[in-house]
């Protein structure tokens, strides 16, 4: 099967309903909370005022693939509720598939910052799964253009959430795209994807490296706080803690939560009080005085 005929045929599955693509914007909890689309990326302005000191943060989220935009909606409203605006994203499977996609999503997010004034706001990133691909994009984008470095100096704080690295996409993308099909479902788009990667040209497999080498470089110096589980069958547990120790040896400041048992992407539907109590410490610690009421 040839390359672009593969990528077709993996882009064009059957999506579970709980995978579906980019949803149209969808009413959030806050009734006076005002959210509006910037190209690939929607804006969620808060209504609430923000009590920390200095200017309020924004929170740059980047969800799983095909993820439905109301499945980010908690996660939004913890940074919401004190004030601080929330800029999300949903990358879909040819983001992986094709990383100059990828490029151009970081470019229109770059764009947005300097367009929305974000750019010497303090700033939180959130990232979730194969999302951290993307955000890999950004930090290797910043060691050679200056508005990316100004996004990364200015990154107090990332929250990261079952992340998968290059080793891990193929069995990302098949569970993600295969949950209901079975394992011989599951199995032919793990070989159909690691045959992809295999074959593609040399030029899209070294921004996936690249991506990766950003991020396990820990391009960004920021607090990082890393939730997972060891039950998840998609995440590489083992790579992650690699990423961790690599942190922590560079002398990187770093929290680390095991939820167990809990799915890949589903500790806060699971542990929705733990997760929120996780976030806000970090948030308080960083921005003293935001989540006072």
């Amino acid at each position: 099967m040839g390359i672009v005929r593969l990528a077709s045929s993996l882009c064009s599955l059957r999506r579970p309903h709980r995978f579906p693509s980019l949803a149209v914007l969808t009413a959030v909890r806050h009734a006076s909370t005002t959210s509006k689309g910037s190209g690939r990326w929607k804006i969620v302005k808060s209504d609430k005022p923000y009590h920390g000191e200095g200017k309020a943060p924004v929170c740059y989220m980047i969800g799983w693939i095909h993820a439905k935009d109301k499945n980010l909606r908690h996660f939004r409203d913890i940074y919401l509720d004190h004030g601080i605006d929330v800029v999300s994203t949903i990358p879909t499977t040819p983001n992986v598939l094709f990383p100059s996609l990828t490029v151009d999503l970081i470019k229109d997010l770059r764009q947005l910052v300097e367009r929305e004034g974000h750019t010497d706001r303090p700033k939180v990133v959130s990232a979730f799964s194969v999302g951290g691909f993307v955000y890999g994009t950004l930090l290797h984008q910043s060691t050679t253009e200056p508005d990316a470095k100004a996004f990364v100096d200015t990154t107090k704080l990332q929250v990261l959430d079952s992340l998968v690295d290059v080793v891990g996409i193929a069995a990302g993308l098949a569970d993600a795209l295969s949950p209901n099909n079975g394992l011989g479902g599951r199995s032919l788009i793990y070989r159909g994807v690691s045959s992809y990667l295999s074959f593609v040209p040399k030029s899209i497999t070294d921004r996936y490296y690249e991506s990766s080498g950003a991020f396990r470089g820990a391009t960004c110096p920021a607090p990082s706080l890393w939730l997972y589980s060891t039950g998840d069958k998609i995440g590489n547990v083992k790579v992650m803690e690699d990423a961790i120790s690599g942190y922590k040896k560079l002398g990187r400041e770093v929290t680390t939560y095991d939820f167990g048992d809990t799915p890949h992407c589903e500790h806060f539907r699971n542990h929705p009080d733990v997760y929120t109590k996780l976030v806000r410490e970090q948030l308080q610690k960083i921005f003293p005085h935001s989540m006072d009421d």
